[in-house]
């Protein structure tokens, strides 16, 4: 596996992690004063933390502790706590939005080029698919993250490093509006684009962000662009790219941390000693996952796998496999609806029964099933 590492560009000007990691820092104390203020309990352990306290908190130890108490108000906590700022909120983006014009949007963009890890992982981690947790842990200032941006989501965040944080929801879609003052780059074949309305009584503040992804062969290239109703505040859209920045960095990281953690299990796994002859994973598997039926086509060839995986809309040879006794581990790759689909498969076998996962990025999905008759 290659490390990770990326570069951070924006304004046309690169970023370093020590100045983003500031940033983040005095953002993170904001909202643990923030949330102290508003009545949640921000605690160190079984310490209850003052204000003060909180001033005294190094760098990680506030982004766990911020972490954790966000967590644990969930989306029915968050909304009675913040219910006053919410609305407040809400009152002042529907007014911006009221003088919307696309040619006059306020925008602004970053590039990221990353190393290490893939584009369907971090994508993940970005939209949602892998955990609430997960999307709150890339940014201080994410509150809520339900759903995934590809079949709709809702949430919470402040924008741009301003103001306070608005309770919305969006779906994204790959054409851009008309009229906006900029254009797709065509070099980056991936791109989704979003717009957000407000969860109150649906109105589209036109809060958006345009995604571009160009995978690279051992990572990706992004290009990011926010935009805002021209009458909001300016600070917004320029703070929002470091919060860009930090929201892909972080996703990325937790991306490649799970990644590292997957593979540790995955060699252990094998390494283990054999169960079974490694004949008993010979044959054709019918298999269930997330509800859906598909089927494996599993070959033993010594401690070579070979086959083929028609499952959860993936359809390709294993490539890459091995087999240790009666556990098995391999790899597919095939195209999909976001670009080239890269997938691990694992599991065992035991008698006329098959239990595994099978896992798109960093999504594990269980698998179960048995041996199709002849």
């Amino acid at each position: 596996m290659s490390d990770l590492n990326y570069t951070v560009t924006i304004d046309g000007l690169p970023w370093r992690e020590d100045q983003l990691r500031r940033i983040e820092y005095e953002r993170t104390l904001h909202v643990l004063h923030e949330l102290k203020l508003l009545g949640a309990p921000i605690k160190d352990g079984d310490t209850e933390l003052s204000d003060i306290d909180i001033n005294w908190l190094d760098p990680g130890r506030a982004e766990q502790i911020s972490l954790e108490a966000r967590d644990a108000l969930g989306e029915e906590g968050f909304l009675e706590l913040y219910a006053d700022v919410l609305a407040d909120s809400a009152r002042r983006w529907k007014g911006w939005a009221a003088t919307y014009d696309p040619a006059k949007v306020t925008w602004a963009q970053i590039e990221v080029e990353a190393h290490g890890v893939g584009f369907p992982e971090t994508m993940a981690i970005i939209g949602g698919a892998a955990s609430q947790h997960d999307a709150l842990a890339t940014n201080p200032e994410h509150f809520v993250i339900i759903g995934d941006i590809e079949s709709g989501q809702r949430g919470a965040e402040a924008f741009g490093m301003f103001g306070e944080p608005v309770y919305m929801y969006g779906v994204a879609q790959e054409n851009l509006p008309d009229g906006m003052p900029f254009q797709p780059d065509e070099s980056y074949p991936i791109r989704m684009f979003g717009e957000m309305a407000t969860k109150d009584d649906d109105t589209n503040f036109h809060v958006g962000a345009l995604h571009q992804f160009r995978p690279t062969a051992d990572g990706f290239d992004v290009k990011s662009i926010f935009v805002a109703p021209g009458d909001a505040p300016k600070a917004i859209a320029e703070g929002h790219k470091i919060h860009f920045a930090l929201e892909i960095i972080n996703s990325m990281k937790i991306a490649y941390a799970q990644k590292q953690a997957d593979e540790a299990e995955d060699a252990a796994l094998m390494d283990a000693a054999p169960t079974g002859e490694s004949s008993a994973v010979d044959g054709t598997w019918n298999v269930e996952a997330r509800g859906r039926q598909g089927v494996l086509t599993l070959r033993a060839e010594g401690d070579v796998l070979t086959g083929h995986v028609s499952v959860m809309g993936i359809e390709a040879d294993i490539t890459d496999g091995r087999l240790n006794g009666s556990a098995f581990t391999g790899k597919v790759e095939a195209d999909g609806p976001i670009g080239r689909v890269k997938a691990t498969l694992s599991g065992t076998v035991e008698g006329d029964a098959l239990s595994g996962t099978i896992k798109v990025g960093i999504v594990k999905t269980k698998l179960v099933g048995t041996r199709a008759t002849a």
